[in-house]
């Protein structure tokens, strides 16, 4: 495991050519890009349940989420990617097609001109 330190938010996509996966132990969190970062790149996902990370993981189904603070749990789920490379990349495959259909900003931006089209005609 190589740790890469403080980065900027435009390092993100060079950090994670290489990475197996993505781990997040955020004790608080808003809205994490590194996150995104992975789901578009199609690493299993390591994160814990805080601010916005539980609307972009589906604990199970497109990354594993664990409690804040708890460093053991965090440590076994990362473990239990490695040593479960098939599930790994399903969790990855999974995160990937969620960000295709729904954080892509190629998708957003479809989604909101559909939302504001509906709006309009709504009146």
């Amino acid at each position: 495991m190589h740790l890469n330190g403080t980065f900027r938010r435009h390092d993100l996509p060079m950090l994670m050519t290489g990475a197996d996966l993505c781990a997040l132990p955020s004790l608080t969190e808003g809205y994490p890009p590194c996150i995104v970062e992975a789901m578009a790149r199609g690493l299993p996902i390591v994160a814990t349940g805080v601010g916005g990370v539980p609307e972009l993981l589906q604990d199970g189904v497109t990354g594993l989420l664990r409690a804040a603070g708890d460093a053991d749990a965090l440590a076994a789920a990362v473990l239990e990617l490695v040593d479960e490379p098939v599930r790994s990349r399903a969790l990855g495959a999974a995160a990937r097609e969620f960000y295709a259909t729904s954080l892509k900003p190629e998708t957003r931006v479809g989604l909101f001109a559909e939302a504001c089209a509906d709006a309009l005609q709504s009146g």
